[in-house]
């Protein structure tokens, strides 16, 4: 696979499952909280995430265990948004404003091509790729225990981000302390992945895939 064929696949993965309709958005937020508490073990606590007058979804997944907080702010039209993870008293922030231009405005307006018959391996390899070791990540701390949480950071989407996020906190074992197994000994991550390229697989020619579908974990 190259990396038109690449770029042309997740053009259109992208778009099926992690660009919800503005009027889906709530469901989809509310449907990763589920999908992160299940994740880490948590309740099935609610998502009241929105707040109406200035048209903002902001809300925080904690992951208490770890000691891990992820807050995050994301306008309603998408124009900006903004995360701070907290992980062991140490905060990264990622944030994105429309105001200024990144490479996204150009490839958005001339490199449209989506990618129409796709091969099952080559969309788990970009699966793999974009959520499970993205090529331009950041780590949360330098504790080589920490080291295989990677978090993408080459998008402008929030949807993606979050999804990848908690794809990151999947782990075959949680010990006492925050180590977490690597991926290639984590058969937790690798069963998510490839649910989410099965229904990826099955779904994408009826457009977009509805929350409850792709953060059923």
């Amino acid at each position: 696979m190259d990396s038109k064929t690449y770029y042309e696949i997740w053009n259109r993965v992208e778009r099926a499952a992690f660009m919800p309709e503005p009027k889906e958005v709530k469901k989809w937020l509310s449907s990763l909280n589920s999908f992160f508490n299940k994740t880490t073990g948590k309740p099935n606590l609610k998502w009241n995430g929105y707040n109406k007058k200035k048209c903002i979804f902001n809300d925080s997944m904690n992951y208490d265990s770890m000691n891990l907080v992820c807050r995050y702010k994301i306008n309603k039209d998408l124009s900006g948004f903004s995360f701070k993870i907290t992980l062991l008293e140490q905060t990264v922030s990622f944030e994105y404003s429309n105001r200024e231009f990144c490479e996204f405005d150009y490839l958005t307006g001339h490199c449209d091509k989506r990618a129409e018959n796709i091969d099952k391996d080559n969309l788990v390899e970009v699966l793999k790729q974009k959520i499970a070791h993205p090529a331009i990540h950041l780590h949360l701390t330098d504790d080589d225990s920490l080291h295989e949480i990677r978090l993408g950071v080459a998008t402008r989407n929030p949807f993606v981000f979050l999804y990848q996020f908690v794809f990151q906190m999947i782990a075959e074992k949680k010990n006492e302390s925050t180590r977490l197994e690597r991926y290639d000994n984590s058969p937790l991550k690798e069963i998510e992945l490839n649910r989410l390229a099965d229904l990826i697989g099955e779904e994408i020619e009826n457009g977009r895939i509805s929350p409850g579908k792709l953060l059923a974990g």
